[in-house]
């Protein structure tokens, strides 16, 4: 990923949730970080990661992960302005 603040912030919520028991989900964020060929295909994977995240963990991620959460739906929301 070119953009390197993207890139940071979805590393830090990497690293929170690889503690938390979402070994998982940390690895489908990593994947999409190094599968897309470009930065919009990696943010569009990385968004579809972040849509099962907040889905199954509605508690969490509005929670103790909002603050690693918010940097990567802006992220997100750069290249694709409709993200929810």
């Amino acid at each position: 990923m070119t953009d390197t603040v993207a890139y940071a912030c979805f590393r830090a919520l990497q690293f929170q949730l690889s503690p938390r028991g979402l070994e998982s989900e940390a690895i489908c964020i990593e994947a999409a970080l190094i599968r897309g060929t470009s930065d919009a295909e990696r943010l569009a994977m990385a968004g579809q990661c972040l849509v099962t995240l907040r889905a199954a963990y509605p508690a969490l991620c509005g929670n103790a992960l909002a603050p690693y959460l918010a940097p990567c739906i802006a992220a997100i929301r750069r290249a694709w302005p409709d993200y929810r």
